[in-house]
């Protein structure tokens, strides 16, 4: 569990603080999947491709990585 430490009785911050080190550890998220309940296999796969594509297109626009796929159409004989 993270420790959050209140500057000059400042608890918006402290809270904004908490939130973030929560989200990067992955402790709420966690605790949200273990309330929802077993899950199928096949289900669980689906949505973590979900989530990822989701992160992986998030990720590409704030690094303005556009990936193109270009296909090569140039049939020599």
């Amino acid at each position: 569990m993270p420790t959050i430490y209140v500057r000059n009785n400042n608890l918006d911050g402290a809270f904004k603080n908490l939130r973030t080190q929560l989200a990067k550890d992955g402790t709420l998220s966690k605790a949200r999947d273990r309330a929802e309940g077993y899950k199928k296999t096949g289900l669980r796969n689906r949505l973590e491709k979900e989530i990822n594509t989701r992160n992986s297109k998030k990720n590409n626009k704030k690094n303005n990585n556009t990936i193109s796929y270009k296909r090569n159409n140039n049939k020599t004989k």
